[in-house]
C-alpha cells in the first residue's frame, strides 16, 4: 500500500505543474493579444 501511495503522490505535482504551465501559456497569449491590440490603436 505504501508504495502505491508514493506513486500516486508523485503523479499529483506533475499534473498540477502541467495545469500551471497551460495557465501561464493562456495568460501570456492574452497579454500579447492586449499588447498587439494597444499597438494597433495607438
Amino acid at each position: 500500500m505504501a508504495a502505491q501511495q508514493a506513486r500516486s503522490s508523485e503523479a499529483d505535482p506533475r499534473s498540477r505543474f502541467r495545469v500551471l504551465g497551460s495557465d501561464a501559456k493562456t495568460q501570456l497569449a492574452g497579454f500579447f493579444s492586449i499588447l498587439i491590440a494597444e499597438g494597433r490603436y495607438s
